[in-house]
Order: C-alpha cells, then sequence, then structure tokens
C-alpha cells in the first residue's frame, strides 16, 4: 500500500502511443492505492473540457485489475516553470498526506515542467526520513530512436544571427528562491550541529553541500579534537595558517591536556549532557589533583604511580622512603590501605587536605576540592552502573553541592587560574572561538 503524488505534464496521459510518466509508474508499481495529481491551470482546463485525464488512468485500472483512487488538484497557475511558485504548495500537500498516512509517498520526476520536477526532487531529498521516495521514468523515446542528432547548420546560424535578445533588453534569469532557501536551511542545519558541537554530523552534511578543503579539515579537526585524538602537525599548521588562529595556545603540555580536557567537559554542560559530563568528571579531577599537589605542595605524587592500561598502583616503598608523612595520612584514613589499588579521587584530596593543615592549600581550594570528592563520590556510580540520569537542576538543589554545571566548571577553571597562572584567564573557550571561525565562513 503506497501513495503517488505527480504532476501531470504535456506527455500525460501517453506520448508517441507509449505510457507517460504517471501510468507508467502506475504499472510498475501495483502496490500504489491512492493518486494526488496537482494540475496547472492549462492541465486543469484540458480535464474540465475533455476528461482525458480521467479516461486514460480508468482505462488502465480496467485493463490491468488495479484497484486505486484518484484525485485531482486544481491550481490558478499559469507560469508553471517558475520554481518558486511550487515549493510551499507542494510541502504542504506531502505534509497533509503524510499527516492521513505512514505509508510510503512516492513522487513522480518525470511529469510536469522542469520546475515542478526540481521542486519534487528537493522535497524527495528534504522529506526523506519521512519515508518520501523520488520515482524517475526514463523517455522511451531515447531508447528507441538510436540515431545520432543532427544540427540544422543554416537554421541555427539563422537564429543565431537574427537573434531577438541581441536587440530586446529583457531579462529572464534569476536564482530561484526555492534553492536559496533549500541551501539556507542546511546551513541552518550545520549552524545547530556546530553550535551543539556534533562535528560528526556537521561534517556529513557539509560534506553533501560545500566543497571548501579547509572549512572541511577544520570540522575534522573540531570532531578528533573532542575525541581527544591527536591531530597531525601538517593540519594544524595549515589550519593556523589560513584561520590566523593559534590552536593550542598553551605551551606547558600538562596543563594544555587538563585545558583540552575541561572544554571537553564544558561541551557537554552546553549540550546539557549532566549524565556524561559526571562520568567524565571523575579522570580530569584526578589529574587536576596531582597537578595541584605538584604546583602548589610540590608533591610530585605521579612520579609514584605506576600505569598499565586501566590499572594502576603505588610505589609504596619509595613513597615511604620520601615521604613518609603522606603515606602516613593515606594508611591512617584507609586502614587496609592496599598500593596495588593506586589511588583514589578521595585518597587524593585527603593527601591534599594535609597541606591544607600546613597553610599550603586555601579554604576556597579545599571547599571546592572536597565537594568535587563529593559529586564523584555519589553520582559516578549512579551513572555508571544504574539507569539513573542526572539534570543540572538536580546538582542545583542537592544541597552537598548547590551549584548548576556551568556554574561548577566556572569554580574549577577559577582553581586552575590560580593553580597554573593569571594567562589562564585570557583563554578563551577554543570551541567557542573556533565556532565562530566556522560559522564566519559558511
Amino acid at each position: 500500500m503506497s501513495i503517488l503524488f505527480s504532476c501531470i505534464g504535456r506527455t500525460d496521459p501517453v506520448s508517441n502511443y507509449r505510457d507517460g510518466g504517471v501510468l507508467h509508474i502506475l504499472r510498475n508499481y501495483r502496490d500504489i492505492t491512492k493518486v494526488y495529481l496537482y494540475m496547472s491551470k492549462e492541465m486543469w482546463d484540458n480535464q474540465q473540457k475533455h476528461q482525458i485525464y480521467s479516461f486514460a488512468l480508468d482505462d488502465y485500472s480496467n485493463r490491468n485489475s488495479h484497484l486505486f483512487s484518484y484525485e485531482f488538484i486544481e491550481s490558478d497557475i499559469v507560469d508553471a516553470d517558475d520554481y518558486d511558485k511550487f515549493y510551499e504548495s507542494f510541502k504542504d500537500y506531502i505534509l497533509k498526506i503524510r499527516k492521513m498516512t505512514d505509508e510510503t509517498i512516492y513522487v513522480n520526476l518525470s511529469s510536469g515542467t522542469p520546475a515542478m520536477k526540481m521542486t519534487l526532487l528537493v522535497l524527495a531529498t528534504e522529506f526523506a526520513h519521512l519515508n518520501v521516495k523520488a520515482i524517475q521514468v526514463r523517455d522511451p523515446s531515447y531508447q528507441e530512436n538510436k540515431k545520432k542528432f543532427e544540427i540544422d547548420v543554416e537554421k541555427v546560424r539563422d537564429q543565431i544571427e537574427n537573434n531577438l535578445d541581441n536587440i530586446e533588453n529583457v531579462r529572464r534569469c534569476g536564482e530561484p528562491e526555492l534553492l536559496v532557501a533549500f541551501k539556507t536551511k542546511a546551513r541552518n542545519q550545520i549552524k545547530g550541529l556546530i553550535e551543539s558541537y556534533n562535528y560528526e554530523g556537521a561534517l556529513k552534511v557539509f560534506k553533501e553541500l560545500y566543497q571548501d578543503e579547509n572549512l572541511n579539515l577544520l570540522i575534522k579537526h573540531l570532531d578528533k579534537r573532542q575525541k581527544l585524538q591527536q591531530e597531525n602537525e601538517e593540519n594544524i599548521k595549515k589550519l593556523e595558517k589560513h584561520f590566523n588562529v593559534k590552536l593550542y595556545p598553551i605551551k606547558d603540555k600538562k596543563v594544555s591536556k587538563l585545558v583540552e580536557y575541561y572544554y571537553l567537559l564544558e561541551n557537554l554542560v552546553e549540550a546539557n549532557k549532566v549524565s556524561e559530563f559526571l562520568l567524565r568528571l571523575h579522570p580530569f579531577i584526578k589529574e587536576l589533583q596531582l597537578e595541584y599537589l605538584a604546583r602548589k605542595c610540590q608533591l610530585v605524587l605521579a612520579d609514584y604511580i605506576n600505569k598499565c592500561g586501566h590499572k594502576e598502583w603505588l610505589e609504596d616503598k619509595r613513597l615511604i622512603k620520601d615521604y613518609p608523612n603522606v603515606y602516613n595520612v593515606l594508611t591512617n584514613v584507609f586502614q587496609n590501605y592496599d598500593p596495588k589499588r593506586g589511588l583514589s579521587i578521595k585518597a587524593l584530596n585527603d593527601v591534599i587536605m594535609s597541606y591544607y593543615d600546613q597553610g599550603q592549600v586555601s579554604l576556597e581550594d579545599q571547599q571546592l576540592l572536597e565537594k568535587l570528592c563529593n559529586i564523584n563520590t555519589k553520582y559516578r556510580n549512579k551513572t555508571a552502573h544504574e539507569l539513573y540520569s542526572i539534570t543540572a537542576d538536580k546538582l542545583r538543589n542537592d544541597p552537598d553541592v548547590s551549584l548548576t554545571p556551568k556554574r561548577l566548571l566556572k569554580e574549577i577553571w577559577d582553581l586552575m587560574i590560580r593553580t597554573f597562572g593569571s594567562y589562564l584567564s585570557e583563554q578563551p573557550s577554543m570551541y567557542k572561538k573556533l565556532n565562530e571561525i566556522l560559522l564566519k565562513n559558511l
């Protein structure tokens, strides 16, 4: 069971003793049970005067035992080669049909004027997700007449020499608003995907419409960057030169790594993916704690942690020798502390708090790090192992948090500025900056 939406053209219902487009589709798509036929004023007048289209449809149905109903759509359009006259009308009819049924809607690309056919092609592309499919019927004359086309040279030469457009100043060309609207819609789709940090989706749409190699490379870079994949140096240099931008302005590699991860967290919050944000927060907190200890407390604890894949363990003998007080903190807090389990966020936080007692950690830093530890303890396992959704409002209304994800990120950024230097305050979000460049150049 399916539907056919078609215009009626001058080759309908038949031409040169052959099916026109509408009849040939019906002959080959026997599942069609309903036909909508859109008519310009010329075609409607023909039907009213001669009933030739209804006669042809009834004749085909009776001869072939193909039962279907049909409906003529009358229009008062005289200028049937104007692209802009059909888009809204065809769109409304197709959407109206879709509301009435979920069956496949076929649109005929072979009947009507070029403007009608092109408009239906655009709509078939636009509504492909609504199960709207285009059908083309090839002209039988091209297959039957194999003679090579011979040009009447004298006739064409005469028309060239006496071309009326050399005398009359008439403009008949113009860019169809339909195609402008279609491209604008696609550009807005790309814009929405970019602003929601869906670079993979933006890249797919972009490739269908644009040939700009540099913009294509920039979207690819953002997609790889957000997936924490390494970009090759050649592409970095090419993008920096073309767009006059520094992609990685922070020279300190450890700080740059943390900032990159911070940008990723920021993107998740902007996209309202709070649960994923909380999951991703866990490794970020650990890296931040270790760098905080190194910069603020001069304790490079990372040097005492060995890693192999996802496993890590503490070199406890070295730590006891070099920093017995730190090891005492761990064993005092965790009575059954096992160095083979590495260091948890809670353990690292307790080490940092021991330096607070010595005056090397500010109260502001201590309170935020404690809050991050509580958030990780309370929400990480729930989001990782249960069907549990976290919203920004839940975090804000939680008395142990009392912050939205955006506000929490702002406080983390301020902590990073206090830890790594004020130059970070001058760093805009790299994704927002590169998004602006993308949208400006689309």
